[in-house]
C-alpha cells in the first residue's frame, strides 16, 4: 500500500474516532466528513488484492487476582486476496500465529507449544466469523481485511 493510502486510512481512523457523536435520538452518528474518509479507505482496501498491515496495541486484562493488566503486544496481519491470510501476534500474552488457505485455518501458540486446525468456509469474512463464533479466537484488526471494511468498522458504532 502506498504512503498516500496508508495516511488516508489514518485520517479515516482518526476522524471516525474524533467524528462519532451521540445524534438527538441517543443512537451514534458519524460525522460526514469522517464518513466520507471512511469510505474512501473502505473501497482502498477492500480493493487491494493483497496488503500487510501492522499495529502495535495495548489490552486492558484481569488477572487471576482480580486486578487489572495492560498488556502490549504487535499485531501484522498479511493478505492475499481470495484465500491468503497470515497473523502474527506478539507481545507481553506470548507469540500467537495463524494461517489460512481458503479452506483451513491453522493456530499456532509459540509460548504454550501448541497448535490447532480446522476447516472453515472458503471465504475470509466466512473463516474469520467461523473462528470467531464457533472457537472463540478473533484476530485484532481483522476487520480492515474483511470484504466490505467499511461496513464492518461502522457495524459497532
Amino acid at each position: 500500500m502506498n504512503r498516500k493510502r496508508l495516511q488516508i486510512v489514518t485520517i479515516a481512523l482518526a476522524l471516525l474516532v474524533a467524528g462519532t457523536a451521540i445524534g438527538a435520538d441517543n443512537v451514534p452518528t458519524v460525522e460526514p466528513r469522517a464518513d466520507m474518509l471512511l469510505k474512501r479507505m473502505g473501497a482502498v482496501l477492500a480493493a487491494a488484492e493483497e496488503f500487510t498491515l501492522t499495529n502495535t496495541f495495548t489490552s486492558d486484562e484481569t488477572v487471576s487476582t482480580g486486578e487489572i493488566a495492560q498488556l502490549e503486544g504487535t499485531v501484522e496481519i498479511a493478505l492475499r486476496r481470495p484465500d491468503g491470510l497470515r497473523a502474527s501476534i506478539h507481545g507481553d500474552f506470548g507469540s500467537k500465529q495463524y494461517f489460512y488457505d481458503g479452506s483451513r485455518m491453522v493456530f499456532a501458540d509459540g509460548s504454550h507449544n501448541t497448535y490447532a486446525e480446522a476447516m472453515v468456509p472458503s471465504t475470509i469474512d466466512g473463516a474469520m466469523d467461523e473462528m470467531w463464533q464457533t472457537y472463540g479466537f478473533k484476530i485484532p484488526l481483522v476487520d480492515f481485511v474483511s470484504s466490505d471494511p467499511y461496513t464492518t468498522l461502522l457495524k459497532n458504532v
